[in-house]
């Protein structure tokens, strides 16, 4: 009996996991909007490049999937492809814990830091 209980609630963790991870390859590659207490920026991932832009500044940054709902992003650059001195070996990591009809909340964590940032992104495109 208890055999088939866990069985059975493997199975429907299984599930819910797959399903949640085909959503999440949805996101791999959009255009994304973020605003945040520094103001709004602009986020556009394609395939393995996330540029950030802002009034302010603009960053280039390497995208690693580690597994559907999980990345790195690691290597900042300014806009001329010039690694950022202050930001040199900062990596963070970023996971998608939901995604809705028009927005993704994200979980992120750094190399550098112990915060933990909760935000969400509107899907733009």
């Amino acid at each position: 009996m208890i055999k088939k209980i866990i069985l059975t609630l493997l199975m429907i963790f299984t599930i819910v996991s797959c399903s949640y991870s085909q959503d999440c390859k949805t996101v791999r590659n959009g255009k994304f909007k973020i605003d945040s207490e520094y103001g709004t920026s602009y986020i556009t991932r394609d395939k393995n490049i996330q540029t950030e832009r802002s009034d302010k500044h603009t960053v280039i940054l390497d995208v690693e999937w580690i597994n559907d709902c999980t990345y790195l992003l690691k290597n900042p650059r300014n806009e001329k492809g010039e690694i950022i001195k202050e930001a040199k070996g900062h990596i963070l990591t970023v996971q998608i814990s939901e995604i809705k009809d028009k927005t993704i909340r994200t979980i992120t964590t750094a190399n550098f830091s112990d915060s933990i940032i909760e935000a969400e992104l509107e899907i733009l495109d």
